[in-house]
């Protein structure tokens, strides 16, 4: 099975994909307002979860391939081009397009309501110092420890109202496949006879694997988190995303992944441009 962070999962529980239609409003809303729905609505955690991945491939890349390989300043030079200051200020201009200040207001109104501060409560349990040690043992009690069947229906209807696999299976190869490409071109890819026609047949099957194993550990970690929450509750939830300001919302999440996704690869391509410039100058 393969394992992700919980901080991660927990950002695609607060905050999911789904398809995004293109608006268009041409107005003035306040950059405070969109700053504060940045940070209510998790926008800002899902854009620091990505150097927080990064930087775990790096270490890994270190300890297999030592800190002077090809493969780890490739992974460097992505890191530096994670350039989050100009990627918000990016994104807040293209969400400021895509939204009216109604709608704006609206969803902060959401964000800030009895129930939605609720399930962030319920969310932040995963920060507590003794949440893995509990997990594991509700892991290990199953299917006694399961709410009751009503309840695991009502569960599962929030996980497809959110679309929280599909985010997350989007996240991850989102992130993956830039730093998959990137790293075609390092000298351990070509001894490996690493391709990008590989790499896309790699990305493929990593999506069928990720279906498969985020399904199960969204499912029970929902479960966990979940178990005590009222059935009015948990149904009120899921009814505001399956509105049409829900869906607004995890449009907007949507753009926002893929914005920066692309912003990042633009910045990556001149991260690179100069080292290899550099290089070349140099005569190294």
């Amino acid at each position: 099975m393969i394992r992700f962070p919980y901080l991660v999962i927990i950002i695609l529980l607060s905050a999911s994909s789904a398809a995004f239609s293109t608006f268009a409003y041409s107005q003035s809303i306040s950059s405070k307002d969109l700053a504060q729905y940045f940070e209510l609505s998790g926008v800002n955690s899902l854009l620091h979860s990505v150097p927080e991945q990064l930087q775990s491939m790096r270490l890994d890349a270190v300890e297999e391939y030592g800190e002077n390989s090809p493969d780890v300043k490739v992974l460097n030079g992505l890191i530096k081009a994670w350039q989050y200051p100009m990627i918000q200020r990016q994104l807040a201009s293209v969400i400021e397009e895509s939204v009216t200040e109604e709608q704006l207001s609206a969803l902060i109104h959401w964000q800030k309501s009895t129930l939605a501060l609720q399930f962030k409560n319920k969310d932040l349990v995963t920060t507590q110092e003794q949440f893995e040690q509990d997990f594991i043992k509700f892991i290990n009690r199953l299917p006694l420890s399961l709410p009751d069947k009503e309840q695991v229906v009502l569960i599962n209807d929030l996980i497809d109202a959110k679309q929280i696999v599909d985010g997350m299976v989007d996240l991850t190869l989102s992130v993956s496949r830039p730093v998959m490409l990137a790293l075609v071109e390092t000298e351990s890819a070509k001894r490996d006879g690493l391709t990008v026609e590989l790499v896309e047949q790699q990305l493929l099957e990593l999506e069928q694997l990720l279906v498969e194993d985020l399904s199960e550990q969204i499912a029970l970690l929902s479960y966990y988190l979940y178990k005590d929450v009222s059935r009015q509750d948990l149904a009120d939830y899921t009814k505001f995303y399956q509105s049409d300001l829900g869906q607004l919302e995890l449009a907007i999440l949507n753009k926002v992944l893929h914005q920066s996704i692309a912003l990042w690869q633009t910045y990556y391509e001149e991260v690179s441009y100069n080292i290899l410039l550099s290089r070349t100058w140099s005569g190294k």
